[in-house]
């Protein structure tokens, strides 16, 4: 099976477990600034690809944003961060014909294709610094979280980065993080009550702020997506030495990758494909695009796949939600090449082998389950195990 036959299957079906082709998948929970103009774009992207459209023309996307109102500039940028995301991709640079990657289809039905438990969920990563023998946590500060909320946060020993949008915690002690936990779930059930959202653009009117004399709203959100690539576990060391050598994509200062320093690498190892193919695979696979004819740069997710495929295992995504019927389910990432094992017989785990869109779903009765199930794991942060 190809990378087109990998590709179109998972297009029509969704199914990566029945996949026979290695693969990589890893969950990650993110934080994005969004506005409303970059949303409405996205949406009619969207549907023209859940009508059955396996390609779409720039020309296509410029009428697009005609029709909602923005500038042809607006449409020009937002389409290379549609390459950057990169929820699109292009087999040549500056091609009229442009596709959707998988991750793409993953992301965008994200926005658009399901109902949006924003309200009733607390995204957060936790890591194991071995230095200082302690754990992070991290989280955001989202549009939704309210100056009550914040001061809670401050009162209980979580710290704020330069820009403010960054809260973080160390606890020095395993018990310490467990009750961190306790304190994110009794947040979660002290200022939420359970809603959904039709989609992220709901989100955006509900929670931005206009930009001034401008008709566009800017919000900060949070969303959970996979990483997936079946080409990083065919050639992780081309792509380790590739990132060794230009650190990160050029969009955050990194250095431009001519394609004669793929050639390079290429020529020492063993390749299934082509080198042409090499290039177009790890491009349509989502971790490259072009900058020009015989240029390109690792993407956003390119890069974050590259460095959790090479990186330490441990780190936990995860997120907590809250339940309408009962209880919370408890989604923490996947990281496919770490090895990670859950204790299949815990029990408060109803569904402990659940999978989806790279985060196992662990269903939990009440707030002392779930943090009996993160002092399960938390260990494994330690030993990586």
């Amino acid at each position: 099976m190809n990378l087109t036959d990998v590709k179109n299957k998972l297009y029509d079906t969704g199914d990566i477990e029945n996949i026979i082709q290695p693969f990589y998948r890893a969950g990650f929970c993110n934080f994005t600034n969004v506005n409303l103009h970059r949303f409405m774009l996205y949406k009619e992207i969207y549907k023209h690809f859940a009508d059955g459209s396996k390609t779409i023309s720039r020309t296509k996307i410029y009428e697009y944003g005609k029709q909602i109102g923005v500038s042809k500039r607006f449409v020009a940028d937002e389409i290379i961060g549609c390459l950057y995301a990169p929820f699109l991709f292009e087999r040549e640079y500056n091609n009229e014909l442009l596709e959707f990657t998988y991750n793409g289809h993953l992301r965008f039905s994200e926005f658009f294709g399901e109902v949006v438990h924003f309200n009733n969920e607390i995204p957060f990563v936790i890591r194991f610094d071995s230095g200082q023998q302690s754990f992070v946590f991290k989280r955001y500060l989202t549009s939704n979280i309210s100056q009550e909320r914040s001061d809670q946060l401050l009162s209980q020993k979580w710290t704020r980065n330069m820009s403010k949008l960054r809260f973080q915690k160390k606890c020095k002690s395993f018990s310490d993080s467990i009750e961190t936990i306790r304190q994110i779930v009794d947040e979660l059930q002290q200022y939420e009550n359970y809603t959904h959202h039709d989609d992220y653009i709901s989100l955006i009117w509900k929670y931005g702020k206009k930009y001034k004399n401008s008709s566009n709203i800017s919000c900060n959100l949070h969303s959970h997506f996979m990483v997936y690539s079946t080409m990083l576990p065919l050639y992780s060391g081309i792509y380790k030495a590739l990132l060794n050598k230009y650190i990160k994509p050029v969009d955050w200062g990194g250095v431009a990758i001519p394609t004669s320093e793929f050639y390079e690498l290429c020529s020492q190892y063993e390749l299934s494909h082509s080198f042409e193919e090499f290039i177009k695979n790890s491009v349509s696979d989502g971790l490259f695009r072009y900058i020009s004819d015989e240029i390109l740069t690792f993407t956003s997710t390119g890069y974050s796949a590259i460095t959790a495929y090479e990186g330490s295992s441990s780190l936990m995504h995860c997120f907590i939600r809250l339940n309408q019927e009962k209880g919370f389910t408890v989604h923490i990432g996947e990281n496919s090449n770490a090895g990670f094992q859950f204790p299949h017989k815990h029990q408060f785990c109803k569904n402990p082998e659940k999978r989806r869109n790279g985060f196992y779903e662990i269903d939990c009765n009440n707030s002392e389950s779930v943090c009996d199930l993160f002092g399960c794991f938390t260990p494994w942060l330690i030993t990586g195990l």
